[in-house]
């Protein structure tokens, strides 16, 4: 769990709460989704269309390559992970049950 959000029982409310804050600890953010484990989209700031869903099952499979990996460096958990593209940067922040991302433009 990441700043105190619960995920148990997210609603409406709660997943506002959530974007809010990962959209302020991203500057120059342009939309920010919130999906599962899975790859499906559970929010978005964006309307969904095919890109962003891609985009989710992309996020999804980072992230459990790098679970499946970080035990060799001794960690136990991921933080964020961010992926620098040209002018776009993507923050990922896998939580307890669902994954935050933030596409942010680089300045």
């Amino acid at each position: 769990m990441r700043k105190g959000i619960a995920v148990d029982n997210l609603n409406h409310a709660s997943l506002n709460d959530l974007i809010i804050k990962l959209n302020n600890s991203v500057k120059n953010s342009l939309a920010t989704m919130i999906i599962d484990y899975e790859g499906l989209i559970i929010y978005s700031t964006v309307p969904e269309t095919e890109n962003m869903s891609l985009l989710a099952v992309f996020v999804r499979e980072i992230v459990s390559r790098i679970l499946s990996m970080i035990d060799l460096f001794g960690a136990n958990k991921i933080n964020t992970v961010v992926i620098r593209v040209d002018k776009y940067a993507f923050h990922i922040f896998p939580l307890e049950k669902i994954i935050g991302v933030v596409i942010a433009r680089r300045s």
